[in-house]
């Protein structure tokens, strides 16, 4: 079955995140969606000049907004690649400041290797000093790697508390080995810890309806 070019780039865009005009890391973009306000953008690469590896620079990663269904937050992304014995290490910071407290943040990531290779993307958030969620995600060929790549990976990275604002840390790290490493997207999401009152207001109507099954039941029994 052949499928025409067109019909296949549709397809693949259907799949991908809405995200706006992105912006390179380097102009330091403030970013806001759905209360939040992303800021103070950092990056470092190692090595910057090895043409076996990209980046080369800062300036081509790219970084937007992000709103699929139920998902909210920042899109990375650019053509992060090592090949045979080279490595390419990316270290990106930012800040977000959240109008509610936020209880768990969201690591999306594309890895794949190709022969001998790995791909990793590894997160720490901190609140001030200390901090307070971390996280891997690896795919490759070394023994305890995740070999499920391709597929855009999701994991929760469940904070010690809730926090209106956070710094975050990202290092990509791709080691070609003697194949190859590969990602392109990597997207961060985040998850409001439920208010106080919402939580009252579901209890409070959970007892609700169980006075009424309760009342329901007593007044079965006295019938028959």
């Amino acid at each position: 079955m052949h499928f025409s070019k067109k019909l296949i780039l549709a397809a693949v865009a259907c799949l991908a995140p809405v995200v706006g005009h992105a912006a390179p890391v380097t102009m330091n973009p403030t970013l806001k969606v759905d209360g939040l306000t992303f800021g103070n953008f950092g990056c470092v690469i190692e090595p910057k000049n090895d043409p076996a590896t990209s980046p080369s620079k800062c300036s081509s990663i790219n970084v937007d907004t992000k709103t699929p269904p139920g998902t909210t937050g920042i899109h990375f992304s650019d053509g992060f690649f090592a090949s045979g014995t080279s490595y390419k290490d990316v270290t990106l910071t930012y800040q977000v400041l959240s109008n509610s407290p936020i209880s768990s943040i969201g690591l999306g990531f594309d890895g794949t290797f190709f022969g001998e290779g790995i791909s990793s993307v590894t997160e720490k958030v901190m609140s001030g000093s200390t901090t307070v969620g971390f996280a891997q995600v690896v795919c490759g060929s070394l023994p305890g790697a995740g070999t499920n790549c391709g597929d855009h990976k999701e994991v929760s990275i469940p904070l010690d508390g809730s926090y209106y604002s956070l710094y975050v840390e990202k290092d990509i790290y791709l080691n070609g080995l003697s194949g190859s490493a590969v990602t392109s997207n990597i997207d961060q999401t985040f998850t409001d810890a439920p208010e106080p009152g919402s939580t009252a207001l579901l209890g409070s109507g959970l007892l609700a309806v169980a006075g009424l099954l309760r009342r329901r039941s007593i007044l079965g029994m006295l019938k028959k």
